[in-house]
Parts: structure tokens; sequence; C-alpha cells
């Protein structure tokens, strides 16, 4: 089986722009988002549950997709109605001939 054939799920990767101007205090000012479909493999890793102030569930997801993903630690990846957020850097992973594929930590953005 090949690997492509194992990212069954179409996700929406959503990089932030660079507007190329600076604010007041020399801070970066966004641009327009930059969005990229793409084929995903997304696998739930746990689940925790916050009581305090209100009752919060916080879903932590493993990301896997191809070694030229767009995925960047300022991504937001939307797959169908759920939004995540990356957690971390992405790592690539290399095999014996190359890039093989990319894997990241994601955290559900509670809607």
């Amino acid at each position: 089986m090949s690997y492509p054939s194992l990212l069954i799920h179409s996700v929406v990767i959503e990089n932030p722009g660079d507007s190329g101007s600076v604010d007041a205090y020399n801070n970066p000012i966004p641009g327009t988002s930059v969005s990229t479909n793409e084929k995903a493999r997304i696998e739930q890793k746990s689940v925790e549950e916050l009581l305090a102030f209100r009752d919060t569930r916080i879903g932590k997801y493993d990301f896997f997709g191809l070694a030229d993903s767009a995925i960047t630690s300022l991504s937001t990846v939307t797959w169908g109605t759920r939004t995540f957020r990356v957690t971390g850097d992405p790592e690539r992973v290399d095999g014996r001939y190359g890039p093989h594929h990319v894997e990241a930590h994601l955290e559900e953005i509670d809607a």
C-alpha cells in the first residue's frame, strides 16, 4: 500500500500572509491568508476535559501529510467542520531516498 493512499482526509491548510509592512512598534502586519487544499491523515491522540471555569474539551491529534505539504507552525487546519491549530514545528521525515512525509501535532480549537 502506498503512502499517498493512506491520506484519506481532505483538509484545508490556512497560512497567514505577510503584507510586507510593519506597525508603529515594528511588528509585521498580517496580510491576506493563503489557503491550500490537501490530502492528509488526521488521527486522534487524546482528549482532556478541563473542569475549571467551563467544561472545555481539548482534543489532541496527529497530522500526516506529503513531504511538500504547506503546513507550518502558524497554520490552521480545517477538516470538515472541525478546526485545529498546529502546536510546535511540523517534522519533515526522511526516507531512504529523501523527504518522505511530514508530521505535525494539532490541537482542536473549541468552537
